[in-house]
Parts: structure tokens; sequence; C-alpha cells
């Protein structure tokens, strides 16, 4: 099991070695919920969410 500390407005890059063919990537936020507004200045946002991702990247280097 890979871990990685992710934080808001960082990129985070985790290599994983999986072998060709099928495989399975799992992600999870050991936190609570969390309130937009608190950690990004000036979104308003102020719903309660567990996780939220704007972008996921995969790459076979």
């Amino acid at each position: 099991m890979a871990i990685a500390d992710v934080r808001v407005g960082r990129v985070t890059l985790l290599p994983l070695a999986i072998a060709a063919g099928f495989s399975r990537v799992s992600l999870r936020l050991e936190g609570g919920a969390h309130v937009p507004a608190e950690v990004i200045a000036g979104s308003g946002d102020a719903r309660r969410v567990s996780l939220a991702l704007s972008k996921i990247e995969f790459s076979d280097e």
C-alpha cells in the first residue's frame, strides 16, 4: 500500500508499481468532512464534502 500526503492546491505524485493487465487503484480519505471555503480562499462553498478531486492523471511512464 502506498500512502501520500495530499494537500489542497498542491500536485501530488505517487509512483505505483502495477503489473500489465487489469489493476485496481483505490483512493481513501482518512479525514472527516471538509468545507471548501475553509481551505480554498474566496470559494464561498460552505458544503461539507469528504473528498473532492479536480483531476486525476495516470501515466505509464
